[in-house]
């Protein structure tokens, strides 16, 4: 065994569904490809399993709810047919089976606890002072366990690892004092950097094609969330456009960071507009046989002074999922958005939320 993956419940549950989405694929054919394990803490499967019965509960109230109120306004609504709660208790097995990944468990031991135990009395990294984080800890201890066999990967979105809470500045060197093995121990921010420092294979495809069939994707979608701000959508920017394979020979993952200058944005305090530039991030599929973008995903809008200073007010993280539909057909991409900031669709068409 020489290199194992382990992911921390926030990138399973909330940003790759599962490792579903584009960068979740993407992630799952890099681990397979480089011949790498996944690794499951305990504490990671019991939480992964209890945030899928909480999403899926969730989503199931959602469209029960909504299917009421479409009943009680025009008298009528269409059958459906939904999932029993239990079915989400066997999501992630099967999920890891469908994989075909070798996959690890790793229960912890008395060993695991008492590590762990100790790194929060004392308040040792990924805790701090006032800042107990007892599952966090208990994932190092696995960590470190494992480290000793094998070198090891981290997945995380949690600061805690990183030297000063920074990602930029790598693994807060203090929690491998006790690791002594000739293997390595990696802490990745998310698998968007894991994937740029471990993928062995670049596709190469037009990459202004992908991004004029992005912004084409997004331009309405872009020009209503600015043009609510009081702003102008002025002139397209140079653009960050990154490709990944995934396991579907027809599909690559792609990445992007859209740029836009803008106009007559007003920063709070200040009375007088300023030019600024709006940056939307994100991720999609680009099928390579119809040339289009699909599974289009907004995870964030940032608006910057031409400094790079971020302007209050003006950014966005997505917080829910919305499909455009016309009559009772999908087109091709889902676009995931914030929801309190959607306005009113124009035409024929209807938002409707996952």
């Amino acid at each position: 065994m020489k290199d194992v993956v382990i992911i921390d419940t926030n990138i399973w549950v909330q940003h790759t569904r599962l490792l579903s989405s584009p960068l979740g694929s993407a992630l799952a054919s890099n681990i397979k490809r480089c011949g790498f394990a996944l690794a499951i803490p305990e504490i990671v499967n019991k939480e992964v399993n209890k945030h899928i019965l909480k999403d899926g509960q969730s989503a199931l109230d959602k469209i029960k709810g909504a299917y009421k109120t479409i009943e009680m306004l025009i008298g009528e609504r269409d059958d459906y047919r939904l999932p029993e709660r239990d079915k989400f208790t066997t999501i992630f097995p099967k999920r890891l089976a469908e994989l075909d990944i070798e996959c690890l468990s790793l229960p912890t031991s008395l060993e695991n606890y008492v590590g762990a135990t100790e790194r929060v009395m004392n308040e040792l990294p990924p805790n701090g002072p006032k800042n107990q984080q007892y599952k966090d800890s208990l994932i190092w201890e696995a960590v470190l366990e494992l480290g000793k066999i094998a070198n090891v990967h981290l997945i995380t979105r949690d600061k805690a690892f990183f030297k000063e809470k920074t990602p930029k500045k790598g693994i807060d060197e203090s929690l491998l004092k006790t690791h002594s093995s000739q293997y390595t121990i990696n802490v990745y921010s998310d698998e968007k950097d894991f994937l740029r420092v471990n993928n062995d294979i670049v596709p190469q495809f037009d990459k202004e094609l992908i991004e004029t069939k992005l912004r084409e994707s997004l331009y309405e979608h872009v020009l209503e969330l600015v043009e609510t701000k009081g702003a102008e959508l002025d002139e397209a920017l140079k653009s960050d456009i990154e490709l990944f394979l995934t396991r579907r020979p027809t599909f690559i993952a792609v990445d992007f960071n859209l740029r836009y200058r803008m106009k007559n944005v007003v920063p709070m305090n200040q009375a007088s507009p300023i030019e600024a530039i709006r940056s939307v991030q994100g991720s999609c599929l680009w099928n390579i046989d119809k040339n289009r973008v699909e599974d289009v995903s907004v995870s964030r809008h940032i608006t910057t002074d031409n400094d790079g200073n971020e302007i209050a007010g003006y950014g966005l993280h997505a917080i829910g999922t919305v499909s455009l539909t016309s009559g009772r057909s999908s087109v091709e991409h889902n676009l995931k958005v914030p929801v309190n900031d959607l306005a009113p669709n124009g035409g024929n068409s209807k938002l409707s939320i996952d």
